[in-house]
């Protein structure tokens, strides 16, 4: 069939089933059954001929309008595609960075002032024979809630005493100040962790507390 023949049909099927030029879909098939309840031969003593012309009528406009599904099908209205979800990543744990501080000159000279008063008011029951060996710290190390000072001198075996500013955790200008007074067995460097019952009562927050001696 030429393109000129298939518009003379396309014309004269709409005519025979009664529909406009832009009839959709649903519009020809609805004209279709009544043109094939009007013409169908159990109606018409067996008389197909005018069923057999709106069949092919039927068939050659619903096939232009794109209907070639079953047209008594009622296609189910489909959900839309839920975007897919990915499992919950567990948040990266930040990195936990090392920060040093070191002690400001003022800080030095209230650790000075601080073992100052301490000698001149010597903690009784130490048992010492001698003054025990003062340390002040040049710097502390904040890595988390964990505490490391930093000195520029040595162990001395036995008594020891620094002056430590303690709140650096809440307070970054380090202004309270504590001494601590241990034994050591042994001289030279070394790190000397503080005792729990120590950290908890004057490094508040602090997780651990080190003191790390140079060697002379």
């Amino acid at each position: 069939m030429s393109p000129i023949e298939r518009v003379r049909a396309r014309a004269a099927a709409r005519e025979l089933l009664g529909v406009g030029k832009f009839a959709d879909a649903v519009a020809i098939r609805t004209a279709w059954r009544r043109a094939a309840f009007k013409a169908h031969p159990d109606r018409n003593d067996g008389e197909g001929t005018s069923f057999a012309q709106a069949k092919a009528a039927y068939e050659l406009l619903i096939t232009d309008a794109g209907f070639v599904a079953d047209s008594n099908a009622i296609a189910e209205p489909v959900a839309p595609a839920e975007t897919p979800q990915s499992e919950p990543s567990t948040p990266a744990k930040p990195k936990v960075v090392t920060r040093l501080l070191p002690l400001t000159p003022e800080a030095i000279d209230a650790c000075n002032a601080v073992l100052l008063a301490e000698r001149a008011a010597p903690t009784p029951g130490t048992g010492a024979a001698v003054a025990p060996a003062e340390h002040v710290p040049l710097a502390v190390a904040v890595h988390g809630r964990s505490l490391t000072y930093t000195f520029a001198t040595p162990l001395v075996s036995g008594l020891n005493r620094v002056a430590l500013p303690t709140a650096v955790l809440q307070d970054m200008t380090m202004a309270t100040f504590e001494i601590v007074t241990f034994r050591s067995p042994t001289s030279g460097a070394g790190d000397v962790l503080a005792p729990d019952n120590i950290r908890s009562r004057q490094f508040p927050g602090a997780r651990s507390v080190r003191l790390r001696f140079r060697a002379p």
